[in-house]
């Protein structure tokens, strides 16, 4: 806890239900890269490309 800061349970809670609710969304967004061809879209990102960034993210923020 940082000095003169007080979280409470409540705040906590709040935080990791965004945090689930984000990636209940982002687990979604995987399940339809994968049926989705390699296209490029907006800025010639690629689909499997954000895939990707978004399973490290998901590895990086789950240990």
């Amino acid at each position: 806890m940082i000095a003169g800061t007080t979280v409470c349970a409540m705040q906590i809670q709040g935080i990791v239900k965004e945090r689930n609710e984000y990636k209940r969304l982002l687990d979604e967004c995987l399940s339809v890269f994968n049926a989705v061809p390699n296209q490029p879209f907006i800025d010639h990102h690629q689909t499997y490309k954000l895939k990707a960034k978004i399973d490290t993210a998901f590895r990086r923020f789950n240990n």
